[in-house]
C-alpha cells in the first residue's frame, strides 16, 4: 500500500505489487481538480518525514507548477506537533502571503487539529488532502472545521454500482461499521492474491 513511487516503479522489483495509486497518481488527480477549480496560489504544509508524507508534497508541488499554479510557500510540521509553532505559521501566512488554496497531508490527528487551527485563524480558502484523512480519526477530530475540504481517495461507499454495493453490505454484516479505503484496498488485495494463486496451480 506504499504512496511512494520508488517501491514498485524502479527496475528490480518484478513481484512487489502495488494495491493503491501512488503519489504521482494521486497528485496528478488533485492537482487536476485545482486546475480546473481554478486555484492560482497554493501553499503545501505537510508532515515532514521521510516517506509517504514527503512524496505526496513533492508530487503535488511538482505537478501543480508544471501545472501553471504558484507554489506560494511549502512548510513542513513535525509528528511531535506544535500547536503554537503551528498558530504563527498560520497568522504569518494570513497576514503577509495572498493564497487561495492550501494541501494539507499527514497523520490524521494532526491534520485535522491543523484544519481547525486554519479556521480559528480565519483562512477559508478550499483545503486539499490526500486519502491519508479519508478515516474515523479524521472525521471525529476534525468535526464541522472540514467543510470545504477536498479529499482524493480511491473508495467512495456510497458508490452506486453493484459491485461495491455488494462489498459494503457484506463488510457491515461482518464487522458492523461501514469501510473505508483500506478496507477496500485490502479486500481487492486479497482478492488478486487469490486469483494469482489459482492461475499458479
Amino acid at each position: 500500500a506504499s504512496l511512494n513511487p520508488e517501491l514498485t516503479d524502479r527496475h528490480g522489483y518484478p513481484l512487489v505489487f502495488r494495491c493503491c495509486p501512488n503519489a504521482q497518481e494521486f497528485a496528478s488527480t488533485l492537482v487536476g481538480f485545482m486546475v480546473k477549480n481554478k486555484v492560482e496560489d497554493l501553499i503545501i504544509y505537510g508532515q515532514f518525514d521521510l516517506y509517504a508524507h514527503n512524496a505526496m508534497a513533492d508530487q503535488v508541488e511538482t505537478q501543480a507548477f508544471a501545472s501553471g499554479i504558484n507554489i506560494v510557500d511549502r512548510q513542513s510540521f513535525y509528528p511531535t506537533f506544535n500547536q503554537n509553532y503551528v498558530i504563527r505559521q498560520l497568522r504569518e501566512w494570513r497576514e503577509f502571503r495572498s493564497f487561495d488554496a492550501m494541501f494539507l497531508t499527514g497523520s490524521p490527528k494532526q491534520v485535522a487539529q491543523i484544519v481547525k487551527l486554519i479556521r480559528q485563524e480565519g483562512i477559508k480558502v478550499p483545503l486539499f488532502s490526500d486519502d491519508t484523512q479519508d478515516n474515523p480519526i479524521f472525521s471525529d477530530e476534525v468535526g464541522d472545521a472540514a467543510q470545504d475540504m477536498i479529499i482524493c481517495s480511491v473508495f467512495n461507499p456510497n458508490d452506486k454500482r453493484p459491485i461495491v454495493q455488494r462489498f459494503v453490505k457484506g463488510f457491515k454484516a461482518k464487522y458492523g461499521s461501514e469501510p473505508n479505503h483500506l478496507s477496500a484496498e485490502g479486500y481487492d488485495t486479497i482478492m488478486a492474491l487469490v486469483a494469482g494463486i489459482e492461475k499458479a496451480k
